[in-house]
């Protein structure tokens, strides 16, 4: 019988806490980041700043005009 040795190998990423910051950041299209001080990632569905970013990437001044609301 052969057992073979485990090795854990730990990873750090950048994140808010909660998401990376790899992930966050892969919105295709969007060539923009605006950031959000002050405010972390379960803050971010009531912030002003949130509503701002969001105006921002609806009116195609996010990035590649990709995104149209009639």
């Amino acid at each position: 019988m052969v057992f073979k040795k485990n090795h854990n190998t730990l990873v750090f990423k950048p994140s808010d806490g909660v998401v990376t910051l790899e992930s966050a950041s892969g919105f295709p299209g969007v060539n923009k980041t605006n950031r959000v001080e002050e405010t972390n990632h379960f803050q971010l569905r009531n912030s002003v700043g949130t509503r701002d970013a969001l105006l921002l990437l609806y009116r195609g001044q996010a990035g590649d005009e990709w995104f149209k609301v009639d």
